[in-house]
């Protein structure tokens, strides 16, 4: 029975919102929400506690590991964009949004910066250069 749900997490979102109230909704959503982050939790605490335990011990290789695994998730992201058509056909109105808001966060970001480092050094009495 096909029921007309798609297979995104967003299309499971807009068919609950036009079949079912609000209050069916939220009823649904809240706790898979909460169990999400529940499990983040978690995970960030048991990470923190074995950091803890194993702050003695240094471990080369965890730098590594964590470019290799950084550069994997990105990998397959990519690879779960390009599958999505909606995404591909809106590439272009997307991109040039991702491009703006980046370049303006990181236009605020120098400024606040740079701001920051002007006040320091006018607060120490010392000289201005970077």
């Amino acid at each position: 029975m096909q029921c007309g749900l798609k297979r995104t997490p967003i299309d499971l979102i807009s068919f609950l919102q036009d079949n079912f109230n609000f209050h069916t909704f939220a009823a649904i959503i809240t706790p898979l929400y909460y169990r999400l982050m529940l499990q983040i939790i978690l995970m960030m605490a048991a990470g923190i506690a074995t950091g803890w335990l194993l702050r003695q011990h240094t471990f080369k290789w965890i730098d590594v590991l964590l470019t290799v695994l950084v550069w994997a998730l990105l990998f397959f992201l990519g690879v779960e964009v390009g599958m999505n058509e909606n995404v591909l056909k809106s590439l272009n109105s997307l991109g040039m949004e991702a491009l703006l808001l980046s370049a303006a966060g990181t236009a605020g970001s120098i400024a606040l910066a740079w701001a920051l480092w002007k006040y320091i050094k006018r607060r120490e009495g010392g000289e201005e250069k970077p």
